[in-house]
């Protein structure tokens, strides 16, 4: 699941810190 999260604040950045926030 990190590893997922991580991805995705890598590609969309802003978006990846709303779903870490979530």
């Amino acid at each position: 699941m990190e590893v997922i999260l991580l991805e995705r604040v890598s590609r969309l950045g802003q978006m990846g810190d709303t779903v870490k926030v979530k």
